[in-house]
């Protein structure tokens, strides 16, 4: 099994489902949500999404218990799911429009007609996770793409029954996956006049099997007496390179150019950085990446063997003593 592409939108969830029914329910008795205690907006949250989760095609109203968050009050409130299919509607068209890239070569009035041999192959668009069982997201969907949109028998359990056959080594399937989203860090361009985004890895570059590491090397001379690695990820990258969508910082790392600043005692984020020109340390950056994409970044001088090692997304300290070549 290969996964051909993927896209999504990081921070929303059906827990965003949950809050706009949470938010209409108490607008509807003159109350805020910021005048709730927490614990009192989570109990609140959790029956907006046993609400959510019961409403079928045919609902036309939805309640709502308020006895903790309104004791001397009405005991519940009733909506209309017209009202809050229409609240969520935004939420809808920003899922929809993160996953059209992925489904653009399907025909959009869900048709038979195909455009190209890759679209024969699609049998439809399948729907899992708890958040798809809401009637609207079924039918936002059959609006472009028709009767090739169909609901898994197993909506809750569809992707952990999907890791466990991938986890299976004696289950018969190889799953070949993808990475979503950009990796990469900032650098100076233009002797210090700009700062750019170098993407390591693209979104779509497949995921490496579990004994054939992906590596990336980058090779450079240093300009400057301490390298200061700020890594993100991204959604994409605009047509000039610079990262769009949701920007998620994935670690930093300080790298001493000059070996005067290479003993242990010394603090690099309290060492100002500046530029020294040419004939710095010609310096190696190496990216291994495993079959889980984690990723490990190694920064080398080649020109002494000093060199540290990190594993990004953990605590940035190197894993092993910096090693000096002979």
């Amino acid at each position: 099994h290969d996964v051909v592409a993927t896209a999504g939108v990081s921070h929303l969830g059906g827990d965003d489902f949950d809050a706009v029914l949470a938010g209409m329910a108490l607008a509807e008795v003159g109350l805020d949500a910021g005048a709730l205690p927490p614990a009192v907006w989570s109990d609140l949250i959790e029956r907006c999404r046993e609400a959510k989760e019961a409403l079928t095609p045919q609902s036309r109203r939805v309640t709502i218990e308020l006895d903790r968050a309104l004791p001397e009050g009405p005991r519940q409130v009733s909506l209309s799911v017209a009202r809050f299919y229409e609240a969520c509607a935004p939420l809808l068209q920003r899922t929809i429009e993160a996953m059209r890239p992925v489904m653009e070569h399907l025909p959009a009035d869900g048709s038979d007609t195909t455009e190209s041999p890759a679209s024969r192959e699609l049998a439809g668009i399948y729907l899992v996770g708890g958040g798809s069982t809401l009637p609207a997201v079924g039918r936002a969907l059959r609006e472009g793409y028709g009767r090739r949109v169909h609901r898994s028998p197993y909506p809750f359990a569809a992707t952990a029954m999907g890791l466990a056959i991938a986890a299976d080594p004696a289950a018969g399937f190889q799953l070949v996956d993808r990475f979503s989203r950009a990796f990469g860090v900032f650098r100076e361009a233009r002797d210090g006049r700009e700062v750019v985004f170098d993407p390591i890895i693209m979104p779509d570059t497949p995921l490496p099997g579990p004994d054939a590491p992906l590596r990336i090397r980058r090779v450079y001379r240093a300009a400057h007496n301490v390298g200061h690695f700020r890594f993100a990820e991204c959604r994409a990258l605009d047509p000039t390179g610079v990262p769009k969508g949701d920007l998620v910082p994935y670690g930093e790392v300080r790298f001493p150019f000059d070996p005067a600043l290479r003993a242990e005692d010394v603090d690099l984020s309290r060492v100002p950085i500046g530029r020294t020109g040419p004939g710095g340390p010609l310096v190696e950056e190496e990216y291994v990446v495993d079959a889980h994409g984690l990723v490990e970044v190694t920064v080398a001088d080649l020109d002494t063997g000093y060199r540290q090692a990190v594993r990004l997304g953990a605590p940035t300290v190197p894993r092993a003593r910096p090693e000096r070549r002979s």
